[in-house]
Parts: structure tokens; sequence; C-alpha cells
């Protein structure tokens, strides 16, 4: 079992880690059905506090942008930026990973509880036309279906990028 660490270790991304396993252990196999994806670059951004922590672009060709917040979210964080190649058929597996999360991209993630003070983020899809749609999340909210469908395909997607993204590309 893999949890996803990007950076030093500290307990926001200890408390992510445990509540995105927590929700995994609770989804079905049933996915929200989605549209077939023509995304040209998918971004992913985690943010805490009204600081970004974690933002990854990946292109079609495999190219990866991937900046991280060393530090967490107070003000001694410093961020860093590293750009990596890995291969088309990388971000094809990542793409078809989150296209059942893209259905809620018109409709939204329906949240009917919601733990305050939780990380939030998106994710977006560029299109080819340069258009992009965007889908909000947030790690408190729970006791959905939707949100069940997204953690569970979003935490696959974000275990599989942490494990092709190169060691010397992780945080330090």
């Amino acid at each position: 079992m893999a949890t996803f660490y990007f950076g030093e270790f500290n307990l926001m991304r200890l408390s992510f880690g445990f509540a995105l396993l927590a929700v995994l252990a609770c989804t079905g196999p049933a996915y929200a059905q989605a549209r077939t994806s023509n995304a040209t670059a998918i971004t992913f951004e985690r943010n805490s506090w009204g600081v970004t922590l974690d933002r990854w672009t990946f292109s079609a060709a495999g190219e990866v942008t991937l900046t991280e917040r060393l530090g967490g979210p107070g003000p001694d964080g410093k961020t860093q930026t590293r750009a990596f190649k890995v291969t088309p058929a990388d971000f094809e597996r990542i793409r078809a990973m989150l296209a059942p999360t893209e259905a809620f991209v018109r409709k939204g993630l329906k949240c009917n509880q919601q733990i305050t003070d939780a990380p939030y983020g998106s994710f977006s899809w560029t299109r080819p036309d340069g258009a992009v749609d965007k889908l909000d999340w947030n790690l408190g909210c729970k006791s959905t279906g939707d949100y069940r469908v997204f953690f569970d395909r979003s935490g696959q997607a974000l275990t599989y990028f942490q494990q092709i993204t190169p060691p010397g590309e992780r945080a330090r």
C-alpha cells in the first residue's frame, strides 16, 4: 500500500494520507459515468490555508512540471519547481484513471458534511482548443458517493504519479 508524500514528513501530509486511505477503504466498485477525455494536459493542485502545497502539470507528450512547497504551509516554506519527462503512455494511464472524475466537472462534487481546515484543491483538464475544465475538491468533504468515486480515482492517479516521478525529481 502506497501513501504519496511530496517533501518533508509533516502532520498535514500524514493526515492527508490517512484520510485518503480511509476513503479508499469505503469505496465500492461503481464509478461515475464519464465522457471520453480529450485532455492534452492535466493539472493537480493541493492547497492549505491559502498556500499551494503541490502542483503538477502533465502534458500528453509526457512533459511534467512539478512545484512543491517544502516545509508545509507556514511562513518558512520554500517552493521548489522542477521539470522532467515521462512517457506519453504514462499520461494516458493517468488520464484514464481520472476519466470518471471528469463527469463531476459540470455538476461539481456534492458535499453533505465538511470538516474544516482540511486540504483542498483542484484538477484541471486542458482541451485541444485551449479550454480548461476545472474540478474543485475538498478533503474535508465526506459521506457522498461523488467523493468516494473522486478519492478512489484521484488516489490511484496520484499514487501512480508518485511511482513514475524519477527519484531525483522528488522533493528532498
